[in-house]
């Protein structure tokens, strides 16, 4: 919905002071999220604005039904752009400028917290009984943060989604916002840390465009890109992954790999058949995993003055099943990598911080998967990421 970048509500917009509200909620001003929309409809539908009873995330909204309590975690809240993060409260100048009322909107808690039990409604809906408890969550980055343990400036989650996210622990909020990063309050309410997030916004979706280009016109160019049947299905995208990991592992990192840049190159069809004709599809599978390492260092520089400082890198999402991917990143950064719960890091968080609400000890059952770089292969791709580097000034 890009209703708020249609241009009405540029002259509210423009009279908010960003760093303000960059300083109290942790998060950039921005037309796309909660406050830019609610500046949208409070200048293109007011009346339906005024009949809101309640505004609110999917989170808050589901607590609500389960147990009839009115709140939001702060980590939720910090995107709602109404809370001040600092004095765990609501911001009267943020919901002026909205020109809306502070009870239309839930009451701030810490993450992990008890907020209540099932009523009897909600329990004949989903079958949970008069026993159990609901607890607040948090967003998705931190929940997986806390499944993999990260508690120390030196370790750097990287998160690898639609989006690629990095996330540092902060010696403190300040530092944070020098670096101008999305700030979560994490474990500040128990007397830990703040943690601060960057992000390669859809580098997913590219990524996705040039796997699709490349099984697309390399069917008919590279006996081993032919698909069966299933292509297309939630099977046959499945078997290109596992088919693209093998190609790529089989590739030497010291040969010749293409040298792709993604946020530059489109995977045009002449270009991906002159890539697989000339390198093969391995190696182009394997520049394209590369390349994705490469902008995620680039960024990491640019956005964390500690960079320098990090020790262990973690590794979550669907590229963090992949084994030659894990190496990829471990050699790009010259880190150790550790890949834990892979895909449902968040999930495990949630579960921990569930946990923690009702009293309960989760077990960890799935060990944590240590890979070390590879001094040879890292330093030929530090070579690479130089004339990446050069390339992107």
């Amino acid at each position: 919905d890009e209703r708020p970048l249609d241009g009405s509500i540029e002259a509210a917009f423009s009279s908010i002071d960003p760093d303000q509200v960059y300083r109290t909620v942790g998060w950039p001003l921005s037309r796309q999220f909660p406050f830019g929309r609610l500046l949208w409809l409070r200048k293109n539908q007011p009346d339906l604005l005024g009949r809101c009873t309640r505004i609110c995330t999917g989170n808050d909204w589901l607590g609500l039904r389960l147990t009839g309590n009115w709140v939001i975690d702060r980590s939720t809240g910090s995107t709602m752009y109404v809370y001040d993060q600092m004095a765990v409260k609501k911001h009267e100048a943020n919901l002026a400028s909205l020109g809306l009322a502070p009870e239309l909107f839930p009451e701030l808690l810490e993450s992990g917290t008890s907020f209540g039990r099932i009523r009897a409604e909600a329990q004949s809906a989903t079958g949970l009984d008069e026993s159990s408890e609901a607890v607040l969550g948090s967003f998705d980055h931190p929940g997986a943060a806390r499944a993999l343990g990260i508690h120390r400036p030196d370790q750097l989650l990287l998160s690898c989604g639609t989006s690629w996210v990095g996330l540092v622990v902060l010696p403190d909020r300040t530092a944070g916002l020098d670096a101008r990063l999305l700030l979560d309050p994490y474990e500040s309410g128990s007397g830990g840390k703040w943690c601060g997030m960057f992000s390669l916004m859809g580098i997913g979706k590219r990524i996705d465009a040039w796997f699709d280009t490349i099984f697309a016109v390399g069917q008919k160019l590279i006996p081993e890109l032919k698909q069966d049947s299933a292509a297309g299905t939630a099977a046959g995208t499945q078997s290109k992954f596992v088919l693209m990991n093998q190609l790529a592992a089989a590739v030497d990192p010291s040969g010749s790999i293409p040298e792709i840049d993604l946020a530059a190159m489109r995977p045009e069809q002449p270009r991906v058949v002159s890539m697989l004709s000339g390198f093969g599809p391995g190696a182009v599978f394997r520049g394209l995993m590369e390349s994705t390492a490469f902008e995620f260092r680039r960024m990491l520089a640019e956005r964390w003055p500690l960079s320098e400082s990090m020790k262990e890198v973690m590794m979550v999402g669907g590229p963090a099943n992949s084994l030659i991917w894990r190496q990829i990143v471990a050699d790009a950064m010259n880190r150790p990598l550790a890949v834990r719960f892979a895909s449902h890091a968040g999930a495990v968080g949630a579960a921990m911080m569930a946990a923690r609400g009702t009293g309960y000890k989760l077990d960890m059952l799935e060990p944590v998967v240590q890979i070390q770089p590879d001094p040879k292969a890292s330093r030929i791709m530090d070579g690479r990421f130089k004339r990446f580097m050069e390339r992107s000034e």
